[in-house]
């Protein structure tokens, strides 16, 4: 039996790392930061609850998450990634980082504050088809591993609630 990898999401209770928190507890075992305490349980104990078979914890400090992890995932406010970057810095070598970045935020900064991780980016744009308005994933990085860990969470996280929201 393969041992199953733990993933540790920062910016847990921001809507994106709510969705991939909740999509991913299947798959990881997950470790959940945020400096929102009281949301950071609530959100744990749901998860919980809807998945009793989820191994989910929820720690203080993400640098803790972050060693212990396989996976990285950053969902946190641009403004916040400088201080994150400082933290996990030392227990990222190698390790693949996702960043979930608005679209007006620097797509390379958490590469540069992070000069050892296999760091990709995904950034969610609107654009303008057929009359719609569609949203599409643009995805950058250079390691296969963190790319194919990155699509596996698009697919599972964002189908996911497409499909509930149909």
């Amino acid at each position: 039996m393969a041992t199953r990898k733990n993933m540790a999401i920062i910016g847990a209770t921001s809507a994106i790392g709510i969705l991939i928190a909740e999509s991913m507890a299947t798959a990881y075992d997950v470790l959940l930061m945020d400096n929102s305490d009281d949301d950071l349980i609530a959100l744990t104990s749901r998860i919980k609850l809807q998945q009793p078979a989820a191994n989910i914890h929820s720690l203080a400090c993400c640098r803790e998450a972050s060693w212990e992890a396989d996976v990285i995932v950053v969902a946190a406010a641009p403004e916040q990634l400088p201080a994150i970057a400082e933290k996990i810095k030392e227990v990222t070598n190698r390790k693949p980082v996702i960043h979930f970045r608005p679209t007006d935020a620097d797509a390379v900064l958490l590469q540069n504050l992070l000069p050892h991780a296999n760091v990709v980016v995904v950034q969610f744009a609107p654009t303008a088809a057929n009359g719609r308005t569609q949203t599409v994933a643009r995805i950058g990085g250079a390691d296969t591993e963190a790319l194919q860990i990155t699509n596996e969470i698009i697919e599972k996280s964002f189908d996911a609630a497409h499909n509930s929201a149909a």
